[in-house]
């Protein structure tokens, strides 16, 4: 970016703007949670896979009487509802 004195800014300043200054990423309208986007939310295809994997660790380990899935994202629980459909469809089937 440039400036008036050197035609240059530093990178702390370009970043300070981008980020903060008119029209900058937390200054739009949808704000940060409008960008935020995971493979979970592309596609159930991301959940189904997951429980795939699940169904096969538990066989490779002999499917011991506890298994623990621990999803430590940062969305609101929509792989491991979609993990446990996906698991619950199967069961059915």
């Amino acid at each position: 970016m440039a400036n008036k004195r050197s035609g240059w800014i530093g990178w702390r300043t370009a970043t300070e703007q981008a980020l903060y200054g008119p029209g900058g990423f937390f200054r739009r309208p949808e704000g940060p949670a409008g960008h935020f986007r995971t493979s979970v939310h592309a596609s159930a295809r991301y959940a189904e896979a997951v429980a795939e994997l699940l169904r096969r660790v538990d066989t490779a380990l002999g499917r011991p009487a506890e298994l623990a899935l621990v999803d430590i994202g940062a969305g609101r629980g929509e792989l491991l509802t979609g993990v446990l459909a996906a698991l619950d469809r199967a069961d059915r089937s």
